[in-house]
Order: C-alpha cells, then sequence, then structure tokens
C-alpha cells in the first residue's frame, strides 16, 4: 500500500444552511488521503492535495457533502485505483445560537 495525506488543510468561505452560517466566514479544517495497492506512476505531491481542496472551495457550496463531491470529482479527473478518505471540520459554526467546537463529515471512496 502507497498513501498520501495532507491535515489540517485550513479554508476559509461563507458557507451554510443557516441563515447565521452565511452571513459570516467560516473556517473549515479538512484531511484528506488518498490510498493506492502500489506507488502509482504519476505521485500526488502535497501542494497537489492543497490546491485540489482549496480549488474545489472556491467553486461554492452550502453543504459540506456538496464541497466533498467536488474533491472526489477532481481527484477522480487526477487519478484512478486509488481509495479516498476526506475528513471535513466546520470549526466554530454560528448556528442557532448553540456553542459547537467543530461538526463535520467523513467520507471514504474508491476512485475506479
Amino acid at each position: 500500500m502507497y498513501s498520501v495525506f495532507a491535515n489540517g488543510i485550513e479554508v476559509i468561505k461563507k458557507a451554510g444552511v443557516y441563515s447565521e452560517e452565511s452571513l459570516v466566514e467560516n473556517r473549515f479544517r479538512v484531511n484528506i488521503k488518498l490510498t493506492f495497492d502500489s506507488q502509482p506512476k504519476h505521485i500526488p505531491d502535497y501542494e497537489m492535495l492543497c490546491d485540489i481542496v482549496i480549488s474545489s472551495a472556491d467553486k461554492g457550496f452550502i453543504w459540506i457533502e456538496d464541497w466533498a463531491e467536488t474533491i472526489f470529482q477532481t481527484v477522480a479527473k487526477q487519478f484512478s485505483q486509488c481509495k479516498v478518505l476526506l475528513n471535513i471540520y466546520k470549526i466554530n459554526p454560528a448556528f442557532m445560537n448553540k456553542f459547537v467546537e467543530t461538526v463535520g463529515v467523513e467520507i471514504e471512496r474508491e476512485i475506479k
């Protein structure tokens, strides 16, 4: 197995379902990991993983899951035969006057 990852990629964007979330910029932290059965011919580097996450966010999103889907589609255009593990955390989200340290999703997908 061969893996490459970038953890703690920070992105600041206006995004969210609740009106409070769309009024202020939200902090997101992203971890992305690509795992291959063997070393790929075209090895992804850390900067490339960061660029995929950031450029996908620049396309805009409301739901974190939509952003994740854009990331998966971008990875699939550049790599095949890999597993992608993605964690997206929204840091201190502003919604419904409740304090929450983080919310987020963890999604794993196989790219064929």
